[in-house]
């Protein structure tokens, strides 16, 4: 593991508080708060939660999003350098420079209280908080390593460029760093995780939803170990936050459609701390709640209707009709082209209220019970336990759709008789360009779990990993007049899959993705 130039990553060498790396190297250590009580520790660890989304910048970039035709508005220079695939200059609250700040800034949090309890001798009523904070700091670079390196394979993350993995606070101006690879960077992750999941509690959370408790613990595991490719750990920790019986932490689908279509009554229920299938919320400074919302903003660039209809929230699927889906995304409005899932609200919080100065935020279901359930239905796939993917996905579409008689077959018929994606014949079946190789059944299988998950976290970021992993080629399309375009094309060797690092890090040394 590196240590990392502080200046570089905004905070790390915060102890106690957050602020600005100058003022917290003139800052004497011992004038610094003392982490000095369990209860301060505890404390602190609500900060190493990082407040910034790679949402939009993933749903810009991913498959989800056209451009509509200049007659619609762009919400700002950020969306259009995101969907167009470039490196990322323009200041937003959402950019590649508050994803990296902000996350690294909870990695320092992250970072101070392992430290403060290490000084305390590791008591043993400190357990859940360090198995929090070890969480905590996994889970950052484990997103950070999705937006800023290539997907894990074993072909190349040997060599494909990681993150910087940062595991100490940083106490001097200048020490050594570089980005080491995406293998060192996932095995750093995994270290994390597995020290952290035997002391993880949900004995001392007063909000146990904001907290890595025991099944979102679990629930990030099996995400991990699947993009890890170790399938049976995959579904041994989905196993560990689902329980015996699935179904029971399952959305009540039905119940959230037929509640008002209004900017915030869904949104709120969505994340409510309550809702059993939510298993870890986070809060973050965003505002992609009004860009990909029911706002005229936003419209160049969006998930519009021909992707719904013919690929996503729209199509047709085992399930036959989208009208037999529990949920169901709206047209916005027939002069913006936006096709809204009801879930992600934008919400103002004033800092200045009588000059209306303030920031716009979100609340974000990070991890949850019904894609956990497609976590382990793929990984099933994947090993080759076709069977009991298909009894994963059979409960999945039980609690979704209306349609009750599914099977495995019907599954595996639907998906193999579709044809192959075209961008102008467009199906929700991609070709997948991997190191490995799949049977028919396996492939068809997987194929119904991409969909599933395309459809159930439409807006939450994760279509773009998916892209990824699978190599699954994009394109940037023109959908104007009844007419169908393409201004660029994603290979799956593009460089252009790895977002670039923000250029103020690149400034201070770490080296470049390639391009």
């Amino acid at each position: 593991m590196m240590r990392i130039y502080n200046k570089m990553l905004i905070g790390l060498a915060v102890v106690g508080f957050l602020g600005s790396c100058d003022k917290t190297l003139d800052t004497p250590p011992d004038s610094r708060t003392e982490l000095d009580t369990p209860e301060k520790i505890q404390k602190l660890l609500v900060s190493a939660y990082p407040r910034a989304s790679v949402y939009w910048m993933n749903e810009m970039a991913s498959d989800n999003t056209d451009y509509n035709g200049d007659q619609f508005f762009a919400y700002d220079r950020f969306q259009v350098q995101s969907f167009l695939w470039q490196d990322i200059t323009e200041a937003s609250n959402d950019n590649t420079y508050e994803i990296w700040s902000k996350h690294y800034e909870a990695i320092g949090t992250a970072n101070a209280a392992l430290e403060a309890i290490e000084k305390l001798c590791n008591p043993s009523n400190l357990n859940a908080a360090r198995g929090e904070a070890l969480m905590c700091r996994a889970y950052s670079h484990f997103v950070l390593v999705n937006a800023f390196s290539h997907a894990y394979n074993k072909t190349t993350s040997e060599t494909d460029l990681g993150i910087p993995y940062s595991d100490k606070i940083e106490k001097e101006l200048i020490t050594k760093h570089d980005r080491g690879s995406v293998a060192q960077t996932y095995a750093n992750i995994q270290a994390d995780i597995e020290e952290a999941l035997p002391l993880v509690s949900d004995s001392y959370y007063t909000q146990p939803k904001f907290h890595f408790n025991i099944k979102a613990a679990y629930a990030f595991a099996a995400r991990f170990y699947l993009y890890h490719r170790e399938y049976d750990k995959a579904i041994a920790a989905a196993n560990k936050a689902l329980g015996a019986d699935a179904r029971a932490d399952l959305r009540n689908w039905d119940a959230l459609q037929k509640m008002s279509n209004n900017n915030f009554i869904k949104p709120n229920a969505y994340i409510n701390k309550d809702e059993k299938s939510n298993y870890l919320l986070m809060d973050a400074v965003s505002s992609w709640g009004y860009c990909h919302g029911p706002y005229k903003g936003g419209g160049r660039y969006s998930y519009n209707k021909y992707i719904a209809d013919t690929e996503a929230t729209n199509s047709s699927g085992p399930w036959e009709d989208y009208a037999l889906l529990n949920f169901r995304t709206l047209n916005y409005d027939a002069q913006v082209k936006k096709m809204v899932s009801y879930k992600i609200g934008a919400y103002f919080e004033y800092t200045d209220i009588i000059n209306k100065i303030g920031y716009v935020h979100s609340v974000q279901a990070i991890f949850t019970a019904d894609e956990t359930l497609l976590t382990r239905a793929e990984a099933y796939a994947l090993k080759g336990d076709v069977d009991n993917a298909a009894k994963d996905m059979l409960t999945f579409f039980g609690n979704y759709t209306i349609k009750r008689n599914i099977s495995k077959q019907s599954i595996l018929n639907y998906y193999k008789n579709i044809a192959y994606y075209k961008y102008d014949v467009p199906t929700p079946k991609k070709a997948f360009n991997i190191d490995f190789t799949l049977s028919e059944d396996q492939e068809n299988m997987i194929h119904s779990v991409l969909h599933a998950r395309r459809i159930l976290n439409m807006h939450e970021g994760l279509r773009w990993n998916d892209v990824k992993r699978y190599g699954m080629v994009i394109y940037r399309r023109l959908v104007q007049n009844n007419e169908v375009g393409v201004l660029d094309e994603l290979k799956p060797n593009d460089h252009r899959r790895a977002f670039q690092l923000p250029k103020e890090i690149l400034g201070a040394g770490l080296a470049p993705n390639p391009r």
